[in-house]
C-alpha cells in the first residue's frame, strides 16, 4: 500500500482517479494504524489480517502496466486477469469476509469500548462491502475475455505472444 501511494504520487498524471486513490490509501492506512497502535493486540491482528489483501495488487499493477503498452489482447493480459480473479475471490472475498465476521462475532467485549478499533473495524466491513462490487466487476472482465477466447472468430481472440 505504502508503494502504491508513493507511485501514485511520482505519478499523478498516469492515474485517472489519483486523489481517490491518495485519499483511500490514507484513510485505510490511518485506522488500520490506529487499530494496531491504541488497541493492541486485536488492532494489530486486524492490520495484519487486512494487509493480507494487499497480496492481490501486483496482479492490479501488472494488468496497469500491459493496459499501457497495449497489451489488452495478449495472452499475457489474460492469465494476469484469470489470475487477479483467482486471488481476488480467495483473499479478498473469501478471507476478507471471514475476517469481518471472526471480528465482529467474536471481538472482546472490552474491545468495543477502544474508539481506535471500532474505527477500524467500520471501516474495514465498509471497504470489504467494495470488495463485492470489485469482484463482480472482474468476473465480468473474465467471462467477457474468456467468450472472447473461445469464439471462432480471429478478431475475438487474444494474441498469443
Amino acid at each position: 500500500m505504502i508503494v502504491d501511494q508513493c507511485i501514485i504520487l511520482a505519478f499523478p498524471k498516469a492515474f485517472k482517479d489519483w486523489t481517490a486513490l491518495v485519499i483511500h490509501h490514507f484513510i485505510v492506512f490511518s485506522s488500520y494504524t490506529l487499530g494496531a497502535t491504541y488497541s493492541p493486540p486485536t488492532g494489530t491482528y486486524l492490520f495484519l489480517a487486512y494487509q493480507v489483501q494487499e497480496w492481490v495488487n501486483p496482479c492490479l499493477t501488472m494488468r496497469w502496466f500491459l493496459e499501457k503498452m497495449d497489451m489488452k489482447e495478449s495472452t499475457a493480459y489474460l492469465i494476469n486477469g484469470l489470475s487477479l480473479f483467482v486471488l481476488w475471490f480467495v483473499i479478498r472475498i473469501v478471507f476478507g469476509t471471514y475476517v469481518c465476521y471472526f471480528s465482529v462475532a467474536y471481538l472482546p467485549e472490552e474491545a468495543w469500548s477502544k474508539p481506535a478499533l471500532v474505527l477500524t473495524l467500520t471501516l474495514g466491513c465498509i471497504f470489504q462491502s467494495l470488495q463485492y462490487y470489485w469482484g463482480y466487476k472482474i468476473l465480468k472482465g473474465v467471462v467477457r475475455a474468456l467468450k472472447k477466447l473461445l469464439s471462432g472468430g480471429d478478431e475475438g481472440k487474444p494474441k498469443l505472444d
